[in-house]
């Protein structure tokens, strides 16, 4: 599931539009900043699992959010740092280790209509990034004009002290609400205990 997304659309709840947009708004922005982007040009987001992408054109780009490693063609490259990828190469990415959503950030944001002041995709109904699905396979995706030329990028990076960590325990606090007598003490125990 990779869809493009942006910080979203926002102020169109009343019309029934969510802000979609990216789900990890930190690591979304970062991208964007280490390719020299605007922090609101357009991304791919990639969850649980990462695209395969060949690049028609030479790209400085940048992966930020989930731990997905990340190779061209077959050599590892850098999470949360801004590095080149040439025409003809092809982006691949390994097994999820944490987290849920790699961003994938090219210099030049990518090109897809805005609709509704986004050009994230809301799936739900069709709607924004491309063609209002995510992406598949054959697709083409537009890429804009860089703002800074991007060997000026490259080697950009996010010192690992700023970078997200992603946990295998997470603690969860709830608070027992207006129906809770329907519950028994056991049934409640073991609910929480799970």
């Amino acid at each position: 599931m990779t869809t493009v997304q942006d910080a979203g659309r926002h102020g169109l709840y009343s019309q029934g539009f969510p802000p979609s947009g990216a789900m990890d708004d930190f690591s979304f922005r970062v991208a964007n900043l280490l390719v020299g982007n605007d922090e609101n040009a357009a991304a791919l987001e990639a969850t649980y699992m990462g695209p395969r992408l060949r690049f028609r054109e030479t790209r400085t780009i940048a992966l930020t959010g989930a731990d997905m490693p990340a190779q061209v063609d077959g050599l590892p490259r850098p999470a949360w740092e801004a590095f080149e990828v040439n025409a003809g190469e092809t982006l691949t990415f390994d097994y999820l280790k944490g987290g849920a959503r790699t961003y994938i950030a090219v210099a030049g944001g990518f090109e897809v209509p805005e609709v509704l002041g986004s050009r994230s995709t809301y799936a739900r109904v069709g709607l924004g990034g491309h063609d209002g699905r995510a992406v598949v396979e054959g697709d083409v995706l537009a890429v804009g004009e860089a703002r800074v030329a991007g060997a000026k990028r490259i080697g950009a990076r996010v010192d690992d002290w700023l970078r997200p960590t992603f946990q295998r325990e997470v603690e969860v606090r709830i608070m027992v609400g207006l129906y809770s007598h329907r519950l028994t003490q056991d049934s409640l125990r073991a609910f929480l205990d799970s």
